[in-house]
């Protein structure tokens, strides 16, 4: 690996010099890899990771938590670093009214496409456009936040064309947005219609093209997919490794990626195979507090309980969100799916009074922190219905799956899986002798 510390400009003393003064110490600590490097592992340009590092304007967030994580640092420590220099660099802006400059967006590039607006006009507009993605980006689980995303992505689109770099890195955004948020099935068309682009633009097998290949099959897998999802894996796997080499952190995240689809697809033997190795590669490369190493940790865990060993599950996974709470905070995604794993696998120990504290304690969390009708809340939801049943709460439950039930079809309509199975856990629960 090539190794250069990159430039920086002058920055006075304060929140904007110590997040730099971290960013570079994380950048030594990591073997000082070269921006063509961290550009291969990220999908950032070259020039736009040493911009990052440069100063002394601070680089929008999204390329920060990508550099992070490429570095193998805490992206929460980061983001809090981050905000502060933020704030000291301009007062901070509300969610509305973020929301409301995105939504006059397009004002000013019809402006601009009319003739109504001087080309020197859009070069001042464009920090407004990038400083609103970044804060939205930090701000999206706020309600509307993702529409007001699509808006500002819309207009650079429009303005640089569809083919910019930046339209595509925006694009492949909004893709891993609307997933987090829940639509995975948003995630699937966006990264869909943004493939072909990529292809065209990049080339079969540049790095970009393959990422957006493993970003399609991941969210694949996350709808149900799962068939579709490992072929697409089997496939990319070998033309990674081709273009990228053994330990390339793309690499392993699609060797990570496959042993997902094994283990949906009800392998768990070959899946825990697999997770054991990655686990041992992660390790070496990464080290044992990155979170990718965690991430695959995490993995081999579901996969002991997969094969009738939950009391394993259980053990591996209580050290995974220890890990997860110091390394990433008690409110990061990856911290409370790992609970949720926890309690699940409490349940099929047969540890009743576990499971339904444990479900009970995460949908108080999930319900603050993604909000009440976030797919994940709202199977955590099923879960405390079930377990309430479980204990002996009949009538609890049934109350429960009833409210869910009407929920789940207002969310996420009458015949998607996760609103079917209610029903079915509803009429299963009716027809249990204690009902009656």
């Amino acid at each position: 690996m090539s190794r250069v510390a990159f430039q920086r400009a002058a920055v006075p003393d304060g929140p904007v010099r110590t997040f730099f003064d971290e960013f570079h110490e994380l950048h030594l600590h990591a073997g000082e890899p070269s921006s063509r490097t961290l550009a291969r592992s990220t999908s950032i340009s070259y020039t736009t990771v040493a911009a990052a590092f440069r100063g002394p304007k601070l680089p929008v967030w999204g390329n920060v938590e990508l550099l992070v994580e490429a570095l193998g640092g805490d992206v929460e420590e980061y983001r809090k670093l981050w905000k502060a220099a933020r704030r000291a660099e301009q007062v901070p802006l509300s969610t509305a009214t973020l929301q409301a400059r995105a939504v006059m967006a397009p004002a000013v590039g019809n402006a601009v496409r009319t003739g109504g607006a001087a080309p020197a006009r859009v070069v001042e507009f464009f920090p407004v456009i990038e400083a609103t993605v970044s804060e939205l980006t930090l701000l999206r689980r706020e309600p509307g936040t993702l529409a007001a995303l699509q808006v500002v992505v819309d207009l650079f689109g429009e303005l640089l064309g569809p083919d910019h770099p930046s339209v595509l890195t925006a694009r492949t955004d909004v893709g891993h947005w609307r997933g987090e948020a829940g639509d995975g099935a948003g995630a699937i068309a966006v990264f869909e219609e943004l493939l072909p682009d990529v292809e065209r633009v990049r080339g079969a097998e540049h790095p970009d093209t393959l990422a957006t290949r493993n970003n399609l099959a991941y969210w694949r897998v996350d709808t149900g997919d799962v068939t579709v999802a490992l072929a697409a894996f089997v496939e990319l796997l070998p033309q990674v490794e081709r273009a990228l080499g053994p330990d390339h952190l793309d690499t392993l995240t699609t060797r990570n990626n496959l042993a997902r689809c094994w283990r949906e697809a009800d392998h768990p033997v070959a899946a825990g195979t697999a997770f054991e190795e990655i686990l041992t590669d992660r390790v070496r490369l990464l080290g044992s507090d990155h979170p990718h190493t965690l991430n695959t940790l995490n993995n081999l865990a579901h996969c002991h309980g997969d094969a009738g060993d939950p009391d394993a599950a259980i053990r591996l996974l209580e050290e995974v969100v220890a890990d997860r709470i110091r390394i990433l905070g008690t409110e990061h995604p990856h911290t409370l799916n790992t609970r949720h794993g926890i309690a699940y696998w409490r349940g099929e120990a047969g540890d009743v009074a576990g499971a339904l504290a444990g479900f009970e304690a995460l949908l108080v969390d999930q319900t603050r922190i993604l909000g009440p009708d976030h797919p994940h809340t709202l199977g955590t939801r099923g879960h405390v219905a079930h377990w309430r049943g479980e204990a002996g709460e009949v009538a609890e439950a049934l109350a429960a799956f009833e409210a869910l039930l009407e929920d789940e079809i207002r969310v996420l309509g009458a015949d998607h899986p996760n609103t079917v199975e209610t029903g079915h856990d509803l009429a299963r629960w009716k027809a249990h002798p204690t009902s009656q």
